[in-house]
């Protein structure tokens, strides 16, 4: 049968034209990715909707595990079943802590020679590399990636694989150059930092031969990351007080307008270490806290849209003392807000005592209630105490704080302790919309899990939610008729960990 063009046949073609139009693109258009989001510049968005990150996993450099798609696929349904969706992707080659784990690839082709040649990529490691982060869009985890695996690059005298002494871009371990006049490099390095791979960049010594290996290797990432709209860039890890401000601020230039050229927003920070300035006494909360090396993260918002905090406010402090560090950074980012990203919580590895786990699980509430936009557990180190990762509690906890993120909705509250009365030190903290939500941590560690919270005249009936840290389960609700005050008591019973409240008004 011959349809005939008339004007009506002409119309339906144009109908079902634009139908299939449609039914390609929609899907498209939905996929915004991770950006910040606009009503409030200290959290992000997914897919135009506000989220808070969540993470933990037993690994930094998953990608590798791409080598075991059992082992990688197990991981991810672990973490995505118990709210998480944020992972950590340090660019490492060292040999990785578990055996159990797939041996870890090299970035270059290794000759007979035993020398690597970098103008050859090894395709097994880069497959891993693209495998991993399709199956992570595909769960809509966001990954943050680590440019430079600063423990790859320093420690001089390691015997472990991977790290300098073996590592490719070492002169030694290379066919494409050599240590000094030839480059930058000296043939007796000095001390334990390999300064000198952080000098090549055109504002310090301008090695180009170096330089370029560097910028080669930093494109071949970007040439698979940047296809998708789920990761967040970080330029180091935990670069140490030796290394010069002026590396991070190159790399992280260089990878913006590298997503310029692909028509591209990408978000950029960097992770500094230094353990001396956050607890040197002599110094201000402020200046312990923004100043030294931080300052050159804090104080470039145009550079670094987003902060990776990890290293600066977490460490060595009780529950208060942190709170009040955090409190800090906040204010002195008040004219520039910006998401403030904790991609590491340190402690309750499998070694750990309960004594040991608990402040972890706390400090990752903490976090939350602080106004972090994204907290993930740091991967456990077999036989030491770095991290819970995707431990069964680590599990446990993720899941109840995706039950209270998703009833007080963080990006809507901001961190509040005025309102809480009766508080004892380091009992409990809050995130807070008056009259509206609010979000409670009671650690269980302190005082007696009793409090009066002030609604400021916002009465009416409010539904109570308990939420248990050891399980991750909820109690049942209940219904709440305030006036200017509620009177708030933690379950006696039901957790070793300590519960979250959350009390959102009907």
């Amino acid at each position: 049968m011959t349809l005939r063009c008339t004007k009506k046949n002409a119309h339906i073609k144009s109908v079902l034209l634009l139908m299939i139009l449609m039914a390609v693109n929609i899907p498209l258009a939905r996929s915004e990715g991770i950006k910040i989001y606009p009503n409030n510049r200290s959290y992000w968005q997914y897919d135009g909707k506000p989220v808070i990150l969540l993470g933990g996993t037993d690994d930094e450099a998953l990608f590798h595990w791409a080598g075991n798609m059992e082992l990688l696929l197990e991981q991810f349904d672990r973490l995505v079943g118990c709210g998480g969706n944020y992972v950590r992707c340090t660019m490492s080659v060292r040999r990785g802590d578990n055996p159990t784990y797939p041996a870890r690839e090299q970035p270059y082709v290794r000759l007979d020679n035993g020398k690597y040649d970098l103008d050859q990529w090894n395709g097994e490691f880069w497959r891993r590399f693209r495998v991993f982060l399709k199956q992570c869009k595909q769960r809509d985890i966001v990954v943050q990636i680590e440019l430079w695996a600063t423990h790859d690059l320093v420690h001089l005298k390691s015997d472990t694989p991977g790290v300098w002494p073996t590592h490719p871009l070492n002169p030694k371990n290379n066919i494409n150059y050599g240590f000094h006049p030839e480059t930058i490099f000296p043939r007796q390095g000095r001390g334990n930092m390999n300064d000198a791979f952080y000098q090549t960049i055109p504002t310090l010594k301008h090695d180009r031969t170096v330089l370029k290996y560097q910028q080669a290797f930093v494109d071949k990432v970007l040439s698979y990351a940047m296809t998708f709209d789920n990761v967040l860039y970080c330029v180091d890890n935990e670069q140490r007080p030796q290394h010069p401000y002026q590396w991070g601020h190159y790399w992280a230039k260089y990878i913006q307008d590298r997503a310029k050229q692909r028509g591209k927003t990408v978000y950029v920070s960097d992770m500094h270490r230094d353990f001396k300035t956050p607890r040197d006494k002599n110094l201000s909360r402020i200046k312990r806290m923004v100043g030294g090396k931080f300052a050159y993260v804090f104080d470039y918002p145009q550079i670094f849209p987003f902060l990776e905090l990890s290293e600066t406010s977490t460490r060595y402090s009780s529950y208060d003392e942190l709170w009040r560090n955090l409190e800090v950074i906040r204010a002195y980012t008040a004219n520039s807000p910006r998401p403030m990203t904790n991609v590491k919580v340190y402690g309750g590895g499998r070694k750990s005592t309960f004594r040991k786990r608990l402040p972890t699980i706390h400090r990752f509430c903490e976090l939350v209630c602080a106004g972090r936009s994204a907290v993930r557990f740091h991967r456990p180190v077999r036989g030491g105490e770095n991290g819970m990762g995707l431990s069964t509690a680590a599990q446990a906890c993720l899941k109840a704080v995706r039950r209270f993120c998703d009833l007080v909705e963080p990006w809507r509250c901001t961190p509040n302790l005025d309102l809480l009365r009766d508080r004892e030190d380091n009992e409990a903290y809050m995130l807070a919309n008056p009259g509206v939500a609010y979000g409670i941590l009671i650690t269980g560690s302190y005082g007696d899990g009793m409090m009066r919270l002030d609604t400021c005249n916002h009465s009416g009936a409010y539904t109570l939610t308990w939420i248990n840290l050891e399980t991750g389960q909820p109690l049942k609700a209940e219904s709440i008729t305030a006036a200017d005050k509620i009177d708030i008591k933690a379950p006696a019973k039901g957790s070793k960990y300590g519960w979250l409240a959350v009390l959102v008004k009907n």
